[in-house]
């Protein structure tokens, strides 16, 4: 028997204590249905008032299986209809209270374990399945609101849309501000490439100046230098040649006192002779 059905089975009790009658074709009945045993038809018979049979009953019931409350709840539609009734209510009840709790507990976690990291930067337990369900939604509502504020600051939106707009929305409206904002980012660094390029070129004319001016200074102290090499070449060519007349006086002179040291040579030849 599953927790839904043991519950229900519990709150019907009482009702089921006062109305049936645990007769021994009743008992019998319900062996023969394999939903208790021969050894617990005897242990029930063997007490003696009614509600003492039925609340053993009550107890040996959930350990008989999967079947068990189904079985039961059939076998009293014969001559206990309204228990049979109640029992299915109670179970349909059981069954949207179990459902509400479970689904209390996934809200619960999805607030934890979700919403609290992404708003409070954080992982500990904001909400707790013992709660109210209003006072979890009451949550669940305080927290959106401050996602949601968070979200139009981390897009940098600085006033807040007046009709709710989806995150999707909200980011394709920043995405295309942000396209306007990348053209014009665009735009001017075109044009600081541009004044970049320019003030290379003139940088590289103004270098280029300076380089024709270094140049022509180094051809005008060229043609200085030249010049005074041209007067310094002219001058060593006239010394050369008032060398060259010097030398061919002294050729001459060096001819002559030659000629006049053999003739005193042959003077002196003779007059040894006699």
């Amino acid at each position: 028997m599953n927790p839904k059905e043991e519950a229900a089975l519990k709150k019907c009790s009482e009702r089921i204590k006062k109305d049936l009658d645990p007769t021994y074709s009743f008992l019998h009945t319900m062996t023969i249905r394999d939903i208790i045993t021969h050894e617990e038809m005897e242990t029930v018979m063997a007490l003696g008032p009614r509600e003492a049979k039925v609340a053993k009953l009550l107890t040996i019931l959930p350990r008989r299986g999967p079947n068990a409350f189904t079985q039961f709840k059939n076998l009293l539609e014969a001559d206990y209809n309204w228990l049979a009734e109640l029992l299915q209510i109670a179970v349909q009840t059981q069954s949207k209270k179990l459902a509400d709790e479970q689904t209390h507990k996934n809200l619960v976690k999805v607030i934890n374990r979700q919403l609290v990291p992404l708003v409070l930067s954080g992982n500990f337990k904001y909400a707790d399945d013992k709660d109210p369900m209003p006072q979890t939604i009451t949550k669940v509502g305080y927290l959106t609101t401050m996602l949601e504020q968070k979200v139009y600051k981390a897009l940098n939106f600085t006033q807040t849309p007046k009709k709710t707009v989806s995150i999707e929305k909200l980011i394709e409206m920043k995405l295309n501000e942000n396209k306007s904002v990348e053209s014009l980012n665009t735009e001017i660094v075109d044009l600081k490439k541009k004044l970049k390029s320019e003030e290379r070129s003139k940088k590289e004319v103004e270098n280029l100046r300076i380089t024709v001016e270094n140049m022509k200074k180094k051809a005008k102290d060229h043609q200085k230098h030249t010049k005074k090499y041209n007067t310094d070449i002219a001058t060593l060519k006239r010394k050369n040649e008032k060398l060259s007349k010097e030398m061919e006086a002294l050729q001459i002179e060096n001819q002559r006192l030659k000629k006049e040291m053999e003739s005193i040579k042959s003077g002196c030849d003779i007059q040894e002779m006699f």
